[in-house]
């Protein structure tokens, strides 16, 4: 069968020296390839296509090879882009338009220094990506990425033959296909043998052992990484980090009122450590600002992942920081803690409060006539299931991520200026786990399922039938089981939903609630306003009864 090959552009590969376009064109009237330059193809039929220039040609099988293309959201997005329809980008990677926004590669053109989409200028650019992410989120100082002018393209003729260029200076031959072949050979080995993880020596007297690693307190991380890191996380956040001098596994706390204490800790839900960092620590004080105490020092117990000094040292740095960040909106100190070695990423924070003994205290329980307010949407333990089954959208997990990241303090403060019976934060337990304890034997709540404010992407998940680990033992501790008549509604499942860095649940007298609600959606909480207490006549009547 006859092999043509057809080209839009005036000649074949152009942007190559001219020697090496003779030589393969050469190459290919020797295979009986018919060349067609200046055709670009307009309308492709079963069994033939029409060219730009009015010529129709024939065909059995065909082969669509294209260059780079700009996927049309790109110019859809409202970014600045080139003719062709790529995101202009400054030489720090960024958008000049939105500094938020970094693109390399296929997706984009540096300005200042455009190239071909190729490879090797895409591969260079990701160290200074990751470089540039790291350092615009820690507000630290961007690189600038100045891409090569010229490169080695080695091009292979069909057979144990090549072609090597540079510069516009090209030779051929067989040793230029061994040289390319083993250049890609080398390349994909890297995805197909992975190296074996070597085991630290041990050192017993002058004997160096080969063993795991050790548990107890050999598992703790290097002095030298754990002191870099604090006196650096000290340089950032002077106000809320002792001097790393100063700190140890216990902490000499200056406060001259009754505090309230917490301690959590979180496995990740995301492979990020600065964003876990955060979310752990808002998670934490959480706890405080539902006991409207004011958070004044934290304690932080860390286990990274067994690894080397550098690659430990920039995990424990990622938490640190992104914890940091939730403690300096917080107004809370780092006062030390505990590190180690483990098989994951573990965090935890043990946190001190305050206490105004002169403002009003909530009494914790919930009494009939109060309105429920919430302030965070639900559904944190379900898109995060589904995230682990490849079943949620990223920008569900993004709204969920954002709702994660923002701290209590902020409702809890203007929720103490109403004469609130009872705060709790929503976490593990799920909103009905939290909210029981409030009623007792003598009060009963009504829920209005309609008004429970949800994260996107959660009822798909849920009409699903994706679930969190956690959600069988929250209901089974309310003592209902999966059949129960209070899960006829989708949304009632969401009630035992385990909730990371979850909202407060609020219990107001009725005659407060609307002008808490409003301050509350005023300050940007996704608020509502979820039920009733009311009073329980016989101990026949159920506990909890819901409304669509």
């Amino acid at each position: 069968p006859t092999l043509s090959l057809h080209c839009a552009a005036q000649n074949v590969l152009p942007g190559y020296a001219s020697s090496v376009r003779r030589r393969v064109i050469r190459e290919l009237t020797n295979a009986g390839v018919e060349l067609f330059c200046n055709e670009r193809v307009t309308t492709v039929h079963e069994t033939s296509f029409e060219t730009a220039i009015g010529t129709q040609h024939s065909y059995s099988t065909l082969f669509w090879c294209t260059g780079a293309a700009a996927a049309p959201w790109l110019r859809a997005s409202g970014a600045p882009v080139d003719e062709r329809g790529f995101l202009k980008v400054l030489d720090t990677l960024q958008s000049p338009a939105y500094p938020e926004v970094f693109a390399v590669g296929d997706t984009a053109v540096q300005t200042k220094h455009p190239r071909p989409k190729a490879g090797v200028y895409a591969v260079r650019q990701g160290p200074v990506l990751a470089d540039n992410l790291t350092a615009f989120l820690t507000n630290g100082v961007l690189r600038e990425h100045r891409p090569q002018t010229r490169f080695l393209s080695l091009l292979s003729l069909g057979r144990p033959q090549a072609i090597a260029e540079r510069n516009g200076l090209a030779a051929s031959g067989a040793w230029a296909w061994r040289w390319k072949d083993r250049i890609d050979r080398r390349f994909m080995e890297q995805f197909s043998r992975l190296p074996a993880m070597a085991s630290k020596p041990a050192i017993t007297g002058r004997k160096a052992l080969t063993q795991m690693p050790c548990g107890g307190c050999g598992a703790k991380i290097e002095p030298l990484v754990l002191q870099s890191v604090l006196a650096e996380l000290r340089a950032e956040h002077p106000d809320n980090v002792l001097d790393p001098a100063q700190m140890g596994d216990s902490a000499v706390l200056s406060l001259r009122s009754p505090i309230a204490q917490s301690i959590d800790a979180l496995r990740p839900v995301i492979d990020d450590p600065w964003r876990m960092g955060k979310i752990a620590a808002f998670h934490a004080l959480s706890d405080l600002h539902a006991a409207d105490a004011k958070p004044r020092y934290a304690m932080a117990l860390v286990t990274v992942p067994f690894g080397s000094a550098e690659v430990q040292r920039r995990d424990l740095k990622s938490v640190l920081r992104g914890a940091l960040e939730a403690f300096s909106h917080d107004g809370c100190v780092l006062a030390g803690g505990h590190s180690m070695q483990g098989p994951e990423l573990q965090i935890g924070f043990a946190v001190s409060g305050e206490i105004d003994e002169d403002a009003h205290r909530p009494t914790g329980e919930a009494q009939a006539g109060d309105h429920l307010l919430i302030t965070k949407p639900l559904g944190v333990g379900v898109l995060f299931a589904a995230h682990m089954q490849g079943e949620a959208s990223g920008l569900a997990i993004e709204s969920a991520l954002a709702s994660m990241e923002r701290s209590n303090g902020r409702a809890a403060a203007i929720a103490s200026a109403y004469p609130v019976n009872a705060v709790t934060d929503i976490t593990g337990f799920g909103l009905l786990g939290h909210l029981l304890p409030w009623l007792g034997e003598t009060k009963k709540v009504e829920l209005s399922l309609s008004k429970l404010p949800v994260l996107p992407g959660v009822l798909e998940a849920s009409s699903a039938g994706i679930r969190s680990t956690a959600y069988g033992a929250n209901l089974s501790a309310a003592g209902l089981g999966e059949n129960d008549s209070l899960l006829n509604d989708l949304r009632a499942s969401l009630l035992f939903d385990p909730q990371t860095s979850g909202g407060l649940l609020v219990a107001v007298p009725g005659e407060h609630s609307e002008a808490l609600l409003e301050e509350l959606l005023a300050h940007g909480f996704d608020a509502a306003r979820i039920g009733t207490i009311q009073t329980r006549n016989t101990p026949e009547q159920p506990k909890v009864s819901t409304l669509l």
